[in-house]
């Protein structure tokens, strides 16, 4: 594990590694919610639209780490993420907040182990951390951090404490992906996509965490809670997106994953949607599975590849193949295998 620090003092380079963590966490969820969501055979299903809207939220999130990396002088590094490794800064194996799961995330179907992990993935800094647990402004870094909204408030703490002025905050290579339907002309969000200053970082980190783990000043119930529980300021909503709508948009990754359990154990018995069973095929059936896997395989290559060209040149559809990565990995469970995303 991690040794906690306290007296390293913050610096530039310091803040930058912490930058290039953020763009790892964002993509590190992709796989492993399309894999849950693509198992579940009807997409009409309510909690298939529930689990696609945080997906969609989370390339937004990715977009606008990998922006603040080339703000704060760094190119963001995007590599396939490896499951069962350490991500750096953060607590994975403290028995307390139960966040080795988050580096021990087994791809498989929408289920109780999947949607426990999604949950703890997406878990307040609140409900995890005491009140008193942290300096409210650490003037030197306090890691590894217990939840993502923790590291992403200290990754600003951090900028503040070396110098907003210490960084050149271009936005020559920055992407805006998001944009309103059906002209795709306008920003789909009220916060700058691309950053150019401490303030529209401060926005950028309110949008990420705001929309994932969100928060829980506004509870006034106890457990357990429900969705309404932590809801998403509306400044911080995606506007007029049909595959993340308002209804949805209005509450936070944790209390829309809440609402998929509560709705699974309060309103249908423990019963969870249909998904795709997996077959151990005969030896046709395998070749068939393997081919599957091998084109989810090569397209998600393709979109890392893609995003590295993207940061670097300023140029490219950063996105162009996720929709296709969603068929991929349906593909894969019509066909009996468990999606997989590298080698």
């Amino acid at each position: 594990m991690i040794a906690t620090v306290t007296t390293q003092a913050w610096t530039k380079e310091l803040i930058q590694e912490h930058a290039q963590v953020a763009v790892a966490v964002e993509l590190y969820t992709l796989p492993f919610y399309l894999t849950a969501l693509t198992s579940i055979k009807d997409t009409k299903d309510p909690i298939y639209k529930a689990i696609l809207s945080v997906c969609i939220e989370e390339m937004l999130h990715l977009e606008m780490a990998a922006n603040l990396c080339l703000a704060l002088d760094t190119k963001p590094r995007f590599t396939i993420p490896e499951y069962g490794t350490i991500l750096k800064y953060l607590k994975p194996d403290d028995p307390l907040t139960k966040h080795y799961k988050l580096i021990s995330a087994k791809l498989g179907p929408l289920n109780e182990k999947t949607l426990q992990t999604m949950l703890d993935i997406e878990t307040p800094t609140e409900l995890e951390t005491a009140p008193d647990d942290k300096p409210q402004k650490p003037t030197t870094p306090n890691y590894p951090y217990n939840t993502l909204g923790e590291m992403y408030d200290a990754l600003l703490y951090g900028i503040e404490m070396v110098g907003a002025n210490r960084f050149k905050w271009d936005t020559s290579k920055q992407q805006e992906v998001f944009k309103k339907p059906p002209h795709f002309e306008e920003s789909s969000t009220s916060v700058s996509q691309k950053i150019s200053n401490l303030r529209e970082a401060e926005d950028a980190i309110a949008l990420i965490n705001a929309q994932g783990e969100g928060s829980t000043t506004n509870i006034k119930s106890t457990p357990p809670y429900k969705e309404a529980d932590f809801t998403v300021p509306t400044k911080y909503q995606i506007l007029n997106d049909s595959d993340d709508p308002q209804s949805l948009g209005q509450y936070s990754h944790f209390g829309r994953f809440l609402w998929v359990y509560n709705q699974i154990h309060n309103n249908n018995n423990g019963v969870y949607p249909e998904t795709y069973p997996i077959h151990r095929p005969n030896e046709r059936a395998a070749i068939k599975q393997a081919a599957y896997n091998n084109i989810l395989m090569v397209d998600f290559a393709n979109l890392i590849d893609n995003m590295n060209v993207a940061w670097n040149t300023g140029k490219g559809d950063i996105f162009r193949n996720m929709t296709i990565l969603i068929d991929d990995a349906a593909n894969c469970w019509k066909n009996g295998a468990i999606p997989m995303w590298s080698l």
